[in-house]
């Protein structure tokens, strides 16, 4: 054949360095990759087929988010003296359901005239609007929404509901206007049962009612009022400017078993909303002009009987507790006894959490802001040390003859 040919029986010399060609070892390499070929096609390839499930179609959303709107709603005018604008809307309100993610429109349906607030049922099933025209509306909270279902309740005329709060099988409704016979000095909270819900009775509160506040299953629930019942009284929207407000709040308790008030609570100035804990054991109210969150203690509140009370941590270091902070109690109940009182706790709390000392008091200390400072219950807590200690029986010491 023509060309270099290459003689492998002697080195070659290239860049500096030898390399030993061998006949034998390119007969190996050769051999070896003849084997390694031959193993290699040996194998037969086995595929493994994993299958995949079609998917289908989105699933429907299980959560919605309902929406009241109202066409032609403006902001309300200076002086308007209530929450209404007076006018009566030209096109009915609307509400909306839209599926959770926020992408689809699920369903809508018209309701009341100019809708004021929003609250949900304990089971997520139903919404309730107080509407500007004194009506209650009443309407799914899911894809069923039609127009011909929604529910309107009627009020009594002049009664201008503003909040609702459902507890117990009742729902209740704030009536923020004056008007009779039984709200004509004072406002009220209606009451409303059944399906649809139809007005049973009205429970007079203290003036300037503004919320409502409680738990689905709460023994009581709490109107929460800018005025007092003791004389003190605001205008509405008055409280937009709360620098200028003197009068103290006040939260009338209402028995849901009774629907009768078992409690008025001091507030401070300006109270705007409330919550309740869903032990139903405590109560956080916001009053805007004092710039203080009212605790009401539900579980000692609600024993009947009770007109007002709180619990607080006591010192004991007088006690050569250093560090211990014990639980105590003021209470303002003219016709229970300590003993009596106890006893209805150790139905609603922990043994461990009786308080000690117990103090029956004719009023609690509270500031002009409706506060309990915790100085003067101390001071009071100390005050019952003394007296205790004053009256207890001196040990006698015998001496040696």
């Amino acid at each position: 054949m023509g060309g270099s040919s290459l003689n492998l029986s002697r080195p070659v010399r290239r860049a500096g360095s030898i390399l030993h060609h061998s006949s034998t070892g390119v007969a190996a390499l050769v051999a070896g990759g003849v084997v390694a070929l031959a193993v290699g096609c040996g194998n037969q390839y086995r595929p493994v087929i994993t299958p995949i499930q079609p998917t289908g179609p989105a699933p429907l959303p299980s959560a919605y988010i309902t929406v009241a709107s109202q066409p032609g709603f403006g902001p309300l005018a200076a002086g308007v003296p209530g929450p209404c604008s007076g006018t009566t809307y030209a096109t009915p309100s609307v509400y909306t359901v839209v599926d959770f993610s926020g992408d689809s429109v699920e369903a809508q349906a018209n309701a009341g005239n100019g809708p004021l607030t929003f609250a949900m049922d304990v089971g997520g099933t139903n919404v309730y609007a107080p509407d500007c025209d004194g009506t209650l509306t009443t309407a799914a909270a899911s894809t069923s929404l039609q127009s011909k279902n929604v529910l309107t309740s009627t009020l009594l005329p002049g009664s201008t509901p503003t909040n609702t709060l459902q507890a117990n099988g009742s729902l209740y409704v704030t009536e923020a206007g004056l008007h009779g016979p039984t709200c004509l000095t004072t406002n009220c909270v209606a009451q409303l049962t059944g399906s649809p819900d139809a007005l049973k009775q009205e429970i007079p509160v203290a003036p300037s009612l503004i919320n409502l506040t409680g738990f689905s299953s709460a023994e009581r629930v709490y109107a929460i009022s800018q005025g007092n019942s003791t004389g003190g009284a605001l205008t509405w929207g008055q409280c937009a400017n709360p620098g200028s407000v003197a009068v103290t709040g006040e939260a009338d308790a209402i028995e849901t078993t009774t629907n009768t008030i078992s409690a008025r609570l001091p507030l401070g100035k300006c109270p705007v909303y409330g919550f309740m804990t869903q032990d139903a054991q405590r109560t956080f109210i916001m009053n805007r002009g004092s710039g203080t969150v009212t605790v009401i203690n539900s579980q000692l509140n609600a024993i009947p009987g009770v007109v007002d009370g709180a619990f607080f941590l006591r010192d004991s270091t007088a006690e050569g507790l250093t560090g211990i902070a014990r639980l105590a109690a003021a209470v303002v109940a003219p016709g229970l006894s300590p003993a009596a009182l106890i006893k209805n706790l150790r139905r609603r709390i922990d043994p461990v959490f009786l308080p000690r000392p117990l103090l029956m008091l004719d009023q609690l200390p509270r500031n002009a802001t409706g506060k309990l400072p915790q100085q003067a219950l101390q001071l009071l807590a100390d005050q019952h040390d003394a007296r205790g200690a004053a009256a207890a029986p001196k040990s006698s010491m015998r001496g040696k003859p």
